[in-house]
């Protein structure tokens, strides 16, 4: 069953309960990938983890040695293309 709670609350709780800084882990992550955002790669695999990289962006982070699904490759390309059209 899921649960009722949205990741959004789950993400406010965590901060402003519980009074953990994600701030300082997004920094963290963001320094991790800065190159790899800057070369525009698509992800960064590193034995922490695969990091999905999109539109100059971190989206996602898969276990070590899990990958991105192929429906899910295909719907970040489409994606990708919208907001390439947009921008010109």
């Amino acid at each position: 069953m899921r649960s009722p709670v949205s990741d959004h609350a789950l993400i406010r709780w965590i901060e402003r309960i519980q009074e953990i800084n994600l701030d300082a882990w997004r920094m963290e992550i963001g320094s991790i990938c800065a190159e790899a955002l800057a070369a525009g790669a698509t992800s960064l695999v590193t034995d922490q983890g695969t990091f999905v990289l999109e539109c100059g962006k971190v989206v996602t982070i898969l276990e070590p040695g899990q990958r991105p699904g192929r429906a899910k490759t295909f719907a970040r390309r489409r994606i990708r293309q919208a907001y390439r059209e947009a921008a010109e």
